[in-house]
């Protein structure tokens, strides 16, 4: 019972310095309307892509089906002998088939399941819900319907459930628990102010939202590669005439139908890519004017160094795993601090330089490069409303304990895979 007491006695004196950490009002920068009428655009042009993708299709089988018509006359009227008849008039229309089998896969493929992450709840993290609603009405952005940590190093706010949650304010907010145990406080602050300042995108989010999945669609149309194509390329150096022919014809059209998608699919990443770029550049403003410019530009450090970091300690992890059976006692207990480890002896390295690469931003970032988002944010130079030093792993009632055992957990998932490699 005194425990429980005095668990509750400590959250009551954080929470009350959580509160004070507040020191003012703050205005949310406004997207802007050439930012939503530029969305609105890219939208409309990036739904049109898929929409000639499945006329692509229409005109293909239809093409076929024409064939199939049109040959079976020229079929009885045409020179030659029997088998040279029928391969001239088979090998088109099997070809025609299943090319448009393989343009219509990526409609009806399944998607890649991820890796599983822990919810948080309110009553397990008191503290840290109280600061994550804080921030959010301090920006006036929604408040996330669940939040996850999970063990990549990044931070993400996305729709809930998709589509299901596009007309409401069903949002997920997902934590990685390497800048949680990595950031201060006030560095954390600029990272959950920057993804809710993506929920405050309402039109924005939503419009950006329909970009991003057709993006990612194009790109699994044009690279996914799978059992069925390395079938089709079998067939065509193992079979016979007919159906080595026919193989070869429906390669080919294969190869011209991504050809012309991987086109699409570039015209559609240039077009939208802009207005991405300043969807993050407005969610690095609102940052800016909660944890303030010099935090917001400290956090895109140390979180570039906690990335350069997080590589090495997966291929780390990776390695212990494989080399023991037993991976509850051998695997490193707190990925957390092995990301903290590698990172600082990626500063002992360098001499302490940044590992923020300096180059400007292309065409086709969808990110703004992280040397043009530290100099518009110092640009801003905004002092920040909100100011609380410690480490942002104080605002998890017991932040190592959750990270031992997300790092227990992400090894039972993985050794199957490592066996039967």
């Amino acid at each position: 019972m005194g425990e429980v007491e005095s668990r509750e006695a400590a959250d009551q004196r954080n929470a009350q310095l959580l509160r004070q950490a507040f020191t003012g009002k703050m205005r949310r920068p406004q997207p802007g309307a050439r930012l939503i009428v530029a969305l609105g655009v890219t939208a409309v042009v990036m739904v049109l892509l898929p929409v000639l993708y499945v006329l692509l299709v229409l005109v293909i089988a239809g093409a076929v089906v024409g064939y199939a018509i049109a040959g079976a006359y020229l079929l009885s009227n045409m020179a030659g002998g029997p088998w040279i008849r029928m391969v001239l008039y088979f090998a088109p229309i099997i070809a025609g088939i299943i090319t448009v089998f393989f343009m219509l896969k990526p409609l009806i493929a399944p998607r890649i399941i991820p890796f599983p992450t822990r919810e948080l709840r309110p009553e397990d993290e008191p503290l840290l819900f109280e600061f994550l609603y804080a921030v959010c009405n301090t920006l006036g952005a929604p408040c996330p319907s669940r939040v996850e940590i999970e063990l990549g190093c990044n931070a993400g706010a996305s729709f809930r459930r998709g589509f299901l949650s596009f007309l409401n304010d069903d949002m997920v907010l997902r934590i990685g628990m390497p800048l949680a145990g990595n950031l201060a406080v006030q560095e954390f602050a600029a990272v959950m102010a920057h993804e809710f300042g993506h929920f405050s995108q309402r039109t924005s989010m939503r419009l950006g939202y329909v970009v991003h999945r057709i993006n990612l669609w194009f790109a699994r149309v044009v690279y996914e590669r799978d059992s069925w194509d390395a079938r089709l390329e079998a067939g065509a150096e193992n079979a016979g005439c007919l159906m080595g022919l026919t193989t070869l014809i429906a390669r080919a059209a294969v190869y011209l139908s991504r050809r012309v998608l991987w086109c699409l699919m570039w015209v559609g990443s240039a077009i939208s890519s802009y207005t991405s770029r300043q969807m993050e550049y407005h969610a690095d403003a609102c940052a800016a004017r909660f944890a303030g410019s010099e935090a917001v530009t400290r956090s895109m450090h140390r979180t570039s160094l906690l990335v350069h970091a997080d590589v090495v300690a997966a291929e780390y992890m990776m390695a212990r795993l494989r080399e023991h059976d037993d991976p509850t006692s051998k695997i490193p207990a707190n990925y957390a601090k092995v990301v903290a480890m590698f990172a600082e002896d990626i500063m002992k390295r360098t001499g302490g330089r940044s590992t923020v690469t300096p180059r400007k931003t292309g065409l086709f970032d969808t990110h703004p490069s992280e040397l043009d988002r530290i100099e518009r944010v110092r640009a801003l130079n905004e002092p920040g409303v909100f100011h609380l030093n410690g480490p942002a792993s104080a605002l998890f009632r017991d932040f190592d304990r959750l990270a031992k055992r997300m790092s227990k957990e992400r090894a039972l998932q993985l050794m199957p895979y490592l066996r039967r490699g």
